[in-house]
């Protein structure tokens, strides 16, 4: 019967096609033993099901296995790190599993022909949006206290430590960049400002050249300065404004 319940949790080992991140869940196998687990001891329905949509917000006191529930969330097709595709599929597989409604339509309109409008979703988008997800999982019960456990420990902690340097490294490259090449983030936010917006895709460039996330930043900051009047930005967008065939002879009245 577990397996029934899998196959409306659509549950997987890996995360569909992800580019070049790792396509394994490593964890997917707790999520499956709670499965099976919960029907071999024949616990109740509805526990069952809270404890798949929170059990991190449950008492569960020293016994934290409930915890290996939320892979019925987290378990699901990761479309190369879009966030907007990642919560709509637990929309879906919430609303599916336990309602039986394709409520994921009225992530564009209000459902046709159910009282399901858009701003349910979105509410229901929020509450799963808000939610952390932690690199690593949480452990279940305490670990054994062997000398392979300690070296493991002892090699995780060096190499998170090698991590969290190189990742201190790259935010301050890409920081000094940034402020070293403005004009450059500028101009482009300028050339594509008639351009559908790349928010949602992952984007590909060259070795050295402007990076795509620091230019949706400085679209959201200057859409922030003209909706507040920003003094400083304000000349900028008026400039902006010009068209290049008049720009040498409306400039000066800016």
């Amino acid at each position: 019967w577990a397996r029934h319940w899998l196959d409306v949790a659509r549950y997987a080992d890996n995360k569909g096609y992800v580019f070049f991140e790792e396509k394994s869940f490593p964890w997917a196998w707790t999520y499956r033993d709670y499965v099976i687990d919960a029907h071999n001891v024949d616990k109740p329905f509805d526990r069952f099901i809270i404890e798949q949509l929170a059990a991190d917000q449950l008492e569960l006191g020293a016994d934290r296995r409930a915890l290996a529930a939320l892979g019925f969330l987290t378990l699901g097709p990761r479309f190369s790190g879009n966030i907007h595709d990642i919560l709509d599929d637990r929309i879906d597989v919430t609303t599916r599993g336990l309602m039986g409604l394709t409520v994921s339509c009225a992530r564009c309109h209000d459902h046709k022909y159910d009282p399901i409008p858009t701003a349910d979703y979105y509410s229901l988008y929020g509450v799963f949006r808000s939610a952390a997800e932690p690199t690593l999982p949480p452990t279940f019960e305490p670990a054994p206290d062997t000398a392979e456990r300690h070296a493991f420990d002892a090699e995780m902690k060096k190499r998170l430590q090698a991590l969290e340097a190189f990742v201190a490294k790259t935010r301050t490259g890409i920081i000094n960049t940034a402020r070293n090449r403005t004009a450059e983030y500028l101009a482009a936010v300028h050339a594509k400002r008639d351009q559908p917006s790349t928010e949602n895709f992952m984007l590909l460039t060259d070795k050295g050249a402007i990076n795509p996330y620091v230019i949706h930043r400085w679209e959201n900051f200057l859409k922030d300065a003209r909706r507040n009047n920003d003094p400083v930005w304000t000349v900028w967008h008026r400039f902006a404004a010009l068209a290049n065939n008049e720009f040498a002879a409306k400039a000066p009245e800016v």
